[in-house]
Parts: structure tokens; C-alpha cells; sequence
């Protein structure tokens, strides 16, 4: 024979089983769902070229979205270019977590920074919520083959 002690005492830890059950997918949805726009992304690499001499309001200049990658579905990917007088030169292709706000040159695997882009990105983690040790900013876009 149970105790009501004892009946009690499981009744309150099903009730605490069964509130973790039920908002342990609002918390991870909530945290998942900080993310930014693309247009927002395609905005830190337009920063990102002007910090390298780049007009990104020149009329020559574009931004054009690539196709999201299925092994690394945190990212928008994009390709800046600038027209030039006989050519479509491509200035980079660069892969922006759609968490963290970090940029890459996915090409060389390599993340991205200037003093404008990180006052850019540190605005969008707080306008979003992001919290720095929440976001992944370790995710990488890209893999560093070695030899």
C-alpha cells in the first residue's frame, strides 16, 4: 500500500515531467527562430565590400542569392558583383549564418571582419536577441581540407 506521502510526491514530479515535455519545444522553436533576413545577410556583405573600397550603391554593383546548401542548412549563401566595361567580375561568394550574423567567404573557408561589420552585426544580435553565447558562431559554412 502507497503512502499519500509518496502519492503525492509522484504527482508532483509527473507534473514537472510533463511541463518540461511541453515547453521544451517552445524554448529550442523560440531560440531557433532569432534569425535573420536575407536581406539583412545580403546587408553585412554589402558592409563587408565597402569596407574593402567597394560602392555597394553604385549602380554596377548587385548581390545576387545562391542556392541554400543541405549540409549546412544555418547559412544564406550569396555572390556580390560589380559590372565592369566588358566583364561581370565576381567580388565573392560569401555564406552569412542566419544566427549568429557571422559572414564567410565560403570559398576560402575563411569568416569575415571590419570594424563597420562587427557595429552591423552586433546591432542585428541585439535587434534579434541573439545572445552571444547562444548563437554559433563556431558553425563553419565550409570545410579546411588539409593535406
Amino acid at each position: 500500500m502507497k503512502t499519500p506521502v509518496f502519492q503525492r510526491v509522484r504527482l508532483l514530479w509527473s507534473a514537472v515531467a510533463i511541463c518540461a515535455l511541453l515547453f521544451t519545444p517552445l524554448v529550442h522553436s523560440a531560440e531557433r527562430a532569432a534569425k535573420l533576413s536575407r536581406v539583412e545577410a545580403e546587408e553585412l556583405v554589402r558592409i563587408w565590400l565597402a569596407s574593402k573600397g567597394y560602392d555597394p550603391s553604385s549602380k554596377d554593383f548587385f548581390v545576387d542569392s545562391d542556392p541554400d546548401q543541405k549540409d549546412a542548412p544555418d547559412f544564406y549563401y550569396v555572390s556580390a558583383y560589380q559590372v565592369a566595361e566588358q566583364s561581370v567580375p565576381t567580388l565573392g561568394h560569401f555564406a552569412i549564418n542566419r544566427f549568429s550574423a557571422d559572414v564567410w567567404d565560403w570559398v576560402g573557408c575563411k569568416k569575415l571582419s571590419s570594424p563597420r561589420l562587427r557595429a552591423k552585426q552586433q546591432h542585428l544580435r541585439q535587434q534579434h536577441g541573439i545572445v552571444f553565447a547562444s548563437h554559433s558562431s563556431s558553425a563553419r559554412p565550409c570545410t579546411l581540407e588539409t593535406e
